[in-house]
């Protein structure tokens, strides 16, 4: 048994990616220069990278809304819940490896 469903999962990767987009958009190139290590597209290959994991979450979502008002026919619910976790686990890295190298800004 599982604690959350598929909503709840798709809703919270959502959430992250909307999250690192909004971050990425209020810091200025300048602030970016201060950090050392840093590549100078940082800033848009993180953005595209959230905006293509939104595509992923909202196909997914869809399938996973679809299987449900067939009332479950041809679809695995496990297999359901382990890709949403997986994709849920995929963005908290994705937004944790945006935060840590921005926390000093």
């Amino acid at each position: 048994m599982f604690v959350f469903n598929e909503s709840d999962l798709v809703t919270y990767s959502l959430a992250l990616c909307l999250a690192n987009i909004i971050e990425l958009d209020g810091i200025e190139e300048r602030q970016l220069k201060k950090i050392p290590n840093l590549k100078p597209n940082f800033k848009t290959k993180n953005r595209g990278a959230s905006l293509l994991m939104i595509m992923v979450v909202i196909i997914v979502y869809s399938a996973v809304i679809n299987a449900e008002l067939d009332n479950g026919a041809g679809y695995e619910k496990v297999n359901t819940k382990v890709l949403t976790g997986i994709l849920a686990l995929v963005n908290t890295l994705i937004s944790y490896s945006i935060f840590d190298r921005i926390k000093n800004i």
